[in-house]
């Protein structure tokens, strides 16, 4: 039986002034094996100022050293054009492929990724319930053995699109946030399958925050669609280290083990959704006490009363706090248990 040809996506890097995390992530994907079958793309934004050209500078001297991609085209505005010059180049990727693998600088990536990452656009390009293929797996999934999956959640930790099947429409997403905590039923799905989502959704309707991960989380949800994740990750962030614009410091993720072995496809196999999958998800961002602390925010999202507002706002910041610091405790545990 002759082999299918596989089609080879090509990959979009987005850096800024972090050079080191910017190595990694790119010596990581030379050592994969379609390597050479695979076009680069890397958008560098300029610097926003005095302190950060040098370290800009000395990303962009990196650029101009890498070999071993079939081709590498780097987009290197003069100026800061604060993420809007990557939306352009996303544009100019949908022209030159109907399909592209997307990471930050900070993702360290396992030799196999791009061959499962290939592999699953091919697969699943047909199945309209899969809006994007993951790279990444939370720590401490219980993998019995190496498969792909169907979960409701978005990681952008290495993540494949289909330029056919983009479903992140341009609208408000403030707008849209606050739309959520009208719909009872559409925020009690996302509040009950991944728990996290809705203190960061309450941020984005009062305008503090713009975090498209999460929206394309709910927009899961909104659709009935998935993701395909790696039972073993495929993918580990070395971002978390205070580094990054949105993270803290958290050693879990950096030591997060990856896969190094090939992800064997079934074609003729039907993905299916198991349940069992999502609970460990729901569990994983906090479980029940999660689901019952984000029923205060949506009580204070619905109510004009000043001082209830004010009430349930002061009860969330609380019980969120200590349960922050549990999940944390947590994690941390399972975390010296696994290495």
């Amino acid at each position: 039986m002759q082999k299918e040809k596989i089609r080879y996506a090509p990959v979009l890097v987005t850096v800024y002034d972090r050079p080191e995390h910017f190595k990694q992530c790119i010596k990581s994907l030379l050592k994969n094996y379609s390597v050479s079958e695979t076009t680069l793309f890397i958008f560098s934004d300029g610097p926003k100022d005095a302190k950060s050209f040098k370290r800009v500078t000395l990303v962009r001297e990196y650029i101009k050293s890498i070999h071993g991609f079939k081709r590498v085209i780097p987009f290197t505005p003069k100026e800061n054009t604060r993420g809007v010059g990557r939306l352009e180049v996303r544009d100019h990727l949908h022209d030159f492929s109907d399909r592209y693998i997307f990471s930050e600088d900070d993702n360290v990536f396992s030799p196999y990724f791009l061959n499962y990452m290939n592999s699953a656009l091919d697969i699943y390009e047909e199945d309209e319930r899969i809006h994007a293929i993951s790279g990444y797996m939370f720590p401490g999934f219980p993998a019995s053995n190496l498969q792909p999956l169907l979960i409701k959640e978005f990681s952008a930790w290495g993540v494949g699109y289909w330029r056919d099947k983009f479903i992140l429409p341009d609208f408000n997403h403030s707008k849209f946030a606050k739309q959520i905590f009208l719909d009872h039923n559409l925020f009690n799905k996302i509040n009950y399958g991944s728990p996290h989502l809705a203190p960061m959704l309450k941020q984005m309707a009062e305008g503090k925050l713009i975090a498209v991960d999460v929206i394309r989380s709910s927009l899961l949800y909104q659709h009935d669609c998935y993701c395909v994740f790696p039972s073993i990750s495929m993918v580990r962030n070395i971002g978390n280290d205070g580094t990054g614009d949105h993270c803290g410091v958290n050693e879990i993720f950096s030591h997060q083990e990856i896969c190094e072995a090939e992800m064997i496809f079934d074609r003729s196999t039907h993905l299916t959704f198991q349940a069992s999958n999502q609970k460990w998800i729901r569990d994983y961002f906090g479980g029940r006490p999660a689901i019952l602390r984000n029923k205060l925010i949506f009580l204070e999202m619905n109510t004009s009363n000043l001082l209830l507002q004010w009430v349930l706002n002061f009860a969330f910041r609380f019980t969120n706090l200590t349960y922050r610091i549990v999940l944390r405790m947590m994690r941390n545990m399972k975390l010296k248990i696994s290495i």
